[in-house]
């Protein structure tokens, strides 16, 4: 998070209006750990490394068309000033107020995120249930 905007990466659907966006990061495969997963996908995303931090937030999701998944956040820090970086499409810094809940998954956690902005806790370690379809 930099001046109130997210670091998310972008898809877009042909024939969809809009961009939709996700939170850099991926699936676990084999034998990964939760750390080596977030820095391989937060690369994979964005395009720069990364070194993990804290775990900020756990999102259990159940989505009404069937299907469930829990995502697992954590403070990330790159060491170089991200905002001048050239992220080749795959990303972009999106502000909090531009966001509605057809954009971005998991919602219930861009919430989260504006009411532990506002109150100076960003990164306080909390446990999230979603129900929404991605």
């Amino acid at each position: 998070m930099k001046d109130g905007r997210l670091l998310l990466k972008k898809t877009h659907t042909k024939g969809e209006p809009r961009r939709k966006y996700f939170f850099p990061g991926k699936v676990l495969e084999g034998e990964e750990t939760l750390e080596l997963a977030l820095v391989k996908g937060f690369y994979e995303d964005v395009g720069i490394p990364c070194t993990v931090g804290g775990l900020s937030y756990v999102v259990e999701s159940f989505r009404p068309s069937g299907g469930h998944e829990v995502g697992i956040y954590f403070l990330i820090s790159t060491g170089q000033q991200v905002g001048r970086l050239d992220f080749k499409g795959r990303a972009e810094y999106v502000a909090l107020d531009q966001l509605d809940e057809s954009m971005v998954h998991p919602w219930v956690l861009v919430g989260k995120l504006s009411a532990d902005l506002l109150q100076g806790r960003i990164g306080s370690a909390s446990y999230l249930l979603s129900f929404e379809d991605i």
